[in-house]
């Protein structure tokens, strides 16, 4: 082999020897790290100190960490005077009290963390770490613990605030921190450690700015009627349920952009609310949820419109609408149909059909108006107007007739709003009246009441209320109902005060919210089947729910026979 070609030879072997080594593995990330950090005790401020005195607390890992959110996790209780400083370097987490701070004598503090430290690759969490320090010889050990309810929601609630003061008045809520406090978890459970023996006032707020006072109208509250003595004899356990107290109402958001229209935005639904205005050329007012919706038309150019409203005969407020005609508006707008939740495809024959349009309605040409019945288009005679609960909607009510399809037709210019404006295209619903063989019946039983209250009670579908009745007097009731076929429950209060509504408490009176509850019926209204359905109470709650389909329509044993015999069929 020539020089030349020994220096090719051993340049390849080179070469393939470098291939060989960069490719002896390939690259893995491995199993993902699930570890929280580890405390390095060596480097790390002694937990459960006693006689502690006021001084940095450093915290170190094993590994790099990361702090998450931690001015919402952080809980110190008793809470402190000043905010204190939290900050990391690498492994270590800082705590430093303010140079202000002054720590109470003989008292147990306990310094929370949450979930706010994590590792700096995955995240993966220290749960819950605690440092508790004594400023006394000795620890306090006690603890509480409960559940809070979110009655507005009927559901446990999270994020809420336990507070227990040992000054026993009224006003300490508003003018106090309290002593020890703790946080609710997703379940509403919440448990406070490390409590001194003591009498405590209890009470729990659901608050946004976590500065642990009642000082917002916002705020919801709940509370013990009477305090609790906490021994290492006792069993420290309680519930409660937190609400919002009846806010004084007041306007929140005005929106006037567009000619025509206006709203008022409310801090709370506008109940009992008295609304005049001034006069102009037309104008139409509703209430829709936290709002009153405007719709209004006027000949001048430039107006300051007033608004004026008033609750249980007092002045409450005037808003001024500025409007500035706007020349083009009844150019662009158009009255259409729309959809509504109070229009339905499938009734009931005492029911009226419901169509909504986007704007109020002034007049109605019912000649241009048809009902046809069935494939064969036959008109019939029927009653058509403005609905007496909202201007924005047509009621048809014809004398319907059982288990027949019908067409409503609305010609073009069979409707005109207040602003002049008519429908130009022509409107077309179709529906179905149901027959008795069609349609669902329940009967209820309420039993477990007591004579002395007053209970209202809403039969409720799809979220909306479809029947409101009452009871009072007796221990038990009953009542039946025609229905569709579907998912239904029942909304019972107890209306203590006998006042026609429900009413929620109010921390000063030492009220509670009145009771209710709701009750899912045990199953699906079906067609043509009977359904009964108990409901026994025990303290204001549903303690007993019994129910069974009762008696079968005629003739369904020999349809569900003849069912299952064309199963089988198909199964062969």
């Amino acid at each position: 082999m020539n020089h030349k070609k020994r220096n090719i030879f051993i340049f390849s072997i080179i070469i393939l020897l470098l291939a060989n080594c960069a490719q002896t593995g390939s690259l893995s990330g491995g199993e993902k790290d699930t570890t929280a950090p580890q405390i390095d005790s060596t480097e790390t401020t002694s937990n459960y100190q006693t006689n502690f005195e006021k001084q940095d607390i450093e915290i170190t890992f094993q590994d790099w960490v990361q702090l998450n959110d931690i001015q919402k996790q952080l809980i110190v209780s008793p809470p402190l005077e000043y905010k204190p400083k939290i900050s990391l370097d690498k492994k270590t987490v800082r705590f430093e009290f303010d140079k202000k701070e002054v720590l109470k004598d003989s008292t147990t503090y306990v310094i929370n963390f949450g979930n706010a430290i994590g590792d700096i690759t995955e995240n993966n969490k220290v749960s819950e770490l605690r440092y508790v320090l004594s400023t006394g010889n000795f620890i306090d050990s006690l603890e509480a613990r409960g559940k809070v309810l979110d009655i507005d929601k009927n559901a446990a609630a999270e994020g809420a605030t336990i507070l227990l003061y040992t000054n026993l008045a009224d006003s300490v809520i508003r003018t106090e921190k309290p002593y020890y406090f703790a946080k609710t978890d997703k379940s509403g459970n919440f448990k406070i450690e490390n409590l001194k023996a003591d009498t405590f006032k209890v009470v729990a707020l659901l608050e946004e700015n976590n500065n642990y006072l009642y000082d917002s109208g916002e705020e919801k509250i709940g509370f013990l009627e009477e305090p609790i003595i906490i021994t290492d004899s006792s069993i420290n356990k309680f519930d409660l349920i937190i609400f919002q107290e009846e806010k004084k109402l007041r306007v929140t958001e005005r929106k006037t952009k567009n000619y025509g229209k206006a709203k008022l935005v409310f801090n709370t639904k506008p109940e009992k609310l008295s609304v005049s205005y001034d006069s102009i050329q037309q104008v139409y007012h509703e209430t829709a949820q936290d709002s009153i919706l405007f719709w209004y038309d006027t000949d001048a150019d430039t107006l300051d419109w007033n608004i004026y409203l008033a609750q249980d005969t007092s002045f409450l407020d005037t808003t001024k609408v500025k409007i500035k005609r706007d020349t083009l508006f009844k150019k662009r707008a158009k009255l259409r149909a729309v959809k509504s939740k109070d229009e339905k495809n499938r009734l009931m024959q005492s029911e009226d059909f419901l169509l909504a349009f986007n704007h109020p309605i002034y007049k109605i040409d019912t000649a241009k108006i048809s009902i046809l019945e069935d494939t064969l288009k036959n008109k019939i005679t029927t009653v058509v107007a403005v609905d007496s609960s909202s201007r924005r909607k047509i009621s048809f009510r014809p004398a319907w007739k059982e288990s027949q399809a019908y067409e409503i037709v609305l010609l073009p210019d069979a409707v005109e709003d207040i602003y002049g404006l008519k429908n130009q295209d022509t409107v077309s619903r179709k529906l179905q009246v149901l027959g008795e063989k069609e349609l669902a019946t329940l009967n209820l039983t309420f039993r477990g009441l007591k004579p002395e209250y007053n209970y209202l009670m809403d039969l409720i579908t799809n979220d909306k209320v479809i029947e409101q009745f009452s009871f009072t007097g007796d221990t038990a009731f009953q009542k039946s109902f025609i229905l569709l076929p579907g998912k239904y429950s029942i909304k019972t209060i107890q209306d203590s005060n006998k006042n026609g509504q429900w009413d929620t408490g109010n921390y000063d009176n030492k009220t509670f919210p009145e009771k209710f509850f709701t009750t899912a019926i045990a199953e699906e209204l079906l067609a043509n089947w009977d359904r009964e359905q108990v409901i026994t109470l025990e303290d204001g709650k549903p303690a007993e729910q019994k129910g069974n389909r009762g008696r079968k329509p005629e003739g369904k044993q020999e349809t569900e026979k003849e069912s299952e015999q064309e199963k089988e069929k198909r199964k062969n």
